[in-house]
């Protein structure tokens, strides 16, 4: 009867272990697949946020080349403003 007990502990406690192998290999693969997702979702956020940076980084350099453009042509007008005169300063006193 001792025998057959410890043979059905036995056969109890290794059916135990295979069982929580089993769970743990199981559970070992889900972390690994949820991790593999979430590095996945990360790497397309990061994409996302480059391509919005992109984008903006495009928007201010137009509106700066934009406003230069405009800066640059009010000098040529004042300059030549100027030039003109100091001309007439230059006839003048002549």
């Amino acid at each position: 009867m001792q025998k057959r007990l410890e043979s059905s502990l036995d056969d109890v406690s290794a059916s135990q272990t295979q069982h929580m192998q089993r769970m743990f290999s199981n559970l070992d693969a889900s972390l690994r697949d949820q991790v593999g997702k979430t590095g996945e979702a990360v790497q397309e956020q990061l994409n996302l946020i480059d391509q919005s940076m992109q984008r903006e980084l495009n928007s201010v350099m137009q509106a700066m080349g934009k406003n230069l453009g405009q800066i640059a042509n009010q000098f040529v007008k004042d300059y030549s403003y100027l030039t003109e005169q100091m001309s007439i300063v230059v006839k003048k006193a002549s």
